[in-house]
């Protein structure tokens, strides 16, 4: 059975501000992964969470070993991806930021947000929180993708497995706000709520770091550009 925490509308987000900041190339990797983008300050995650993004992350750390901060704009990805890409996250103490100005992170994308060893939640104090906003943190229920005859249904393995997760992660009142939704609905706190209920440490932005100089990356590591945004999240029966 394959599951997963996402619903949402298929899009690749570029702007030609984000293609001038990072200095990219494509190394083969599996259709529907996500994207690592490697910039001056910050890695930048975009696209669906899949099973092998810890590997991809390792790699980036391993060219760049002087960025924390990953950045997060994804609409989710298969749970057991986004459990080992987390797990891997906290290994590596990185700090985790939403810019709820321009970012989404939703479903699986908060999995990836909770293992941060600091969590900066950007631009959110004036979120109109619940279930009508469309940027930053959106957390719901999981769900088995179904197929062309059967509807998406709740999944009780993949919300255990998610539930358990917050938990492990210190982030246990993401998982109230994860039962708050539905499967196709999702929950949005503001910056001021993150931050009552532990789920971001700061709504400012990390101290800025002296950048290092070095020559323009020549990969980029990631996902296909045509399918890394068209998902409805499975763990494709892992």
């Amino acid at each position: 059975m394959s599951f997963g925490i996402q619903n949402a509308p298929a899009r690749v987000k570029f702007s030609c501000a984000a293609l001038a900041f990072f200095c990219l190339a494509i190394i083969p990797s599996h259709a529907r992964a996500a994207w690592f983008f490697v910039g001056e300050t910050e890695l930048l995650l975009r696209g669906a969470i899949e099973l092998g993004d810890d590997a991809r992350l390792a790699e980036a750390l391993k060219r760049r070993p002087d960025l924390r901060v990953l950045r997060l704009d994804s609409y989710g990805g298969s749970v057991k991806g986004a459990l080992a890409l987390g797990e891997a996250v906290r290994r590596a103490r990185l700090t985790t930021l939403v810019d709820a100005a321009r970012d989404v992170c939703d479903s699986a994308c908060t999995m990836i947000f909770a293992a941060g060893v600091a969590r900066h939640y950007l631009h959110a104090e004036t979120l109109a929180e619940g279930f009508n906003g469309q940027s930053g943190l959106g957390y719901h229920r999981s769900y088995d993708r179904g197929s062309r005859i059967a509807p998406p249904t709740l999944s009780h393995e993949g919300e255990r497995l998610m539930l358990r997760y917050y938990a492990r992660m210190g982030a246990r009142a993401a998982s109230a706000l994860a039962l708050r939704g539905t499967i196709t609905s999702f929950w949005r706190p503001n910056g001021a709520t993150a931050l009552r209920l532990g789920l971001a440490t700061s709504l400012a932005p990390p101290k800025a770091r002296a950048a290092r100089v070095s020559p323009p990356l020549s990969r980029r590591i990631s996902g296909n550009p045509a399918t890394a945004s068209a998902f409805s999240t499975t763990s494709r029966g892992n």
